[in-house]
């Protein structure tokens, strides 16, 4: 396991921002298997007076680095992005162990490999972005997102070049911090919201709502199928419930619980804390907001625990609550 650390700025025209040029790293070689990579402002400067950007030849699939660090002194970026893919360049792809990103430019990372996963990503970044994507051919899961202030984006299937994300589980720690993952397809992402939010298209297997924001779904999203989300706890913040889908079990201590939209819910399971929704605090409103269909699933209920509790039941079904 070796170090290297990106300068850029060798050659000239795409030479600049060669992945495979040797002089483009230090020591001068091409990153191998098992190696650190280092982001940061030891790069070169560009005519923009920005960090020299890491662009071409970006198809490493075949290794899978120990570690890859985007320094917040980074300023360049890595990859051009997905909207016109070009074979090698559009992200840099590869496995990797543990991915830190505090940069302030914008990186597209593409996990590709036979059998390393990303298995940590760290976002810290004041003003960046980094995308996440899933390669349709040897993509690979990213197990953990642990999102510290910054904006990380899981992306959803692109035809030819990125298969359905596959995150595991996501924590979102400030005010500042943004995932989103779109796309649908899975369902046993776990989810912690400390603070931030976090927007998804998908289901989930667990969610810890502490304060900020969830966003289950939107508008313009239509996943096909309905989706589950097996059990959510909120102690604060607002969950809007925008998917097609079915909660199976709520325990909401305070906060804001708001089903919204067109698409059809459904909420409650009687095998999942014996079909009760807990309200001990907060609002539940199942009502104000839906146009699509909302109902409590058979032999489930609400129970609102306390006066400090308000559940606005869905329209036209029969419920019990204390």
């Amino acid at each position: 396991m070796a170090e290297k650390i990106w300068l850029g700025g060798d050659g000239t025209g795409t030479q600049l921002t060669d992945f495979n040029r040797a002089a483009n790293w230090s020591p001068a070689a091409v990153p191998v298997d098992g190696d650190n990579l280092v982001f940061d402002d030891r790069a070169g400067t560009d005519a923009a007076g920005l960090r020299y950007s890491c662009l071409s030849t970006l198809n490493q699939s075949a290794k899978n680095f120990t570690e890859i660090v985007i320094a917040a002194s980074y300023s360049g970026g890595i990859g051009i992005g997905y909207g016109t893919p070009t074979a090698g360049e559009s992200a840099l792809e590869c496995g990797c162990d543990r991915i830190v990103f505090r940069g302030t430019g914008t990186c597209h990372l593409t996990a590709k490999h036979w059998t390393a996963y990303f298995d940590e990503v760290i976002v810290d970044s004041a003003g960046g972005l980094l995308e996440i994507g899933k390669a349709s051919t040897n993509g690979q899961q990213c197990v953990s997102c642990v999102d510290i202030a910054g904006f990380v984006k899981f992306l959803d299937a692109i035809a030819s070049h990125l298969a359905v994300p596959d995150l595991r589980a996501v924590k979102t720690l400030s005010s500042s911090a943004i995932v989103l993952v779109t796309g649908g397809g899975y369902d046993d992402i776990t989810v912690d919201i400390f603070a931030g939010s976090v927007y998804i298209d998908s289901g989930f297997s667990t969610l810890v709502l502490v304060s900020g924001k969830f966003e289950w779904g939107n508008d313009g999203f239509d996943p096909g199928a309905v989706e589950n989300g097996d059990s959510a706890v909120v102690y604060g913040g607002i969950f809007n419930w925008k998917l097609q889908s079915k909660l199976f079990g709520l325990i909401q201590w305070a906060g804001e619980v708001y089903a919204k939209g067109s698409q059809d819910k459904s909420l409650g399971d009687s095998g999942v804390n014996g079909g009760t929704i807990e309200v001990w605090g907060g609002t539940l409103d199942l009502a104000s907001n839906v146009e699509g269909a909302m109902a409590l699933n058979t032999d489930c209920e609400v129970v609102v625990e306390t006066s400090q509790g308000s559940f606005k039941p869905p329209k036209e079904v029969n419920v019990t609550w204390s």
